[in-house]
């Protein structure tokens, strides 16, 4: 999330992790600085990406060598 200063980037991010923690909802930390930049510009490379290290994180997958998507 990016905006200027005073902007209520953490008022939002407490909301939000307030009702996550509420629901019960699973969360994972992703971190999105150290994606390369190539990742970050192509959509499906990003997809791919985000949801191979949310199934690592949320330990949805034993073996995250054999997580692949179909190619069409």
């Amino acid at each position: 999330m990016k905006a200027p200063k005073l902007m209520a980037k953490t008022s939002l991010m407490n909301r939000i992790i307030s009702y996550v923690v509420d629901n019960n909802y699973r969360t994972v930390y992703l971190d999105l600085s150290s994606v390369q930049r190539k990742i970050l510009t192509n959509l499906d490379q990003f997809l791919h990406w985000f949801c191979y290290m949310s199934a690592r994180q949320g330990k949805r997958i034993s073996n995250p060598m054999v997580f692949n998507f179909a190619k069409n």
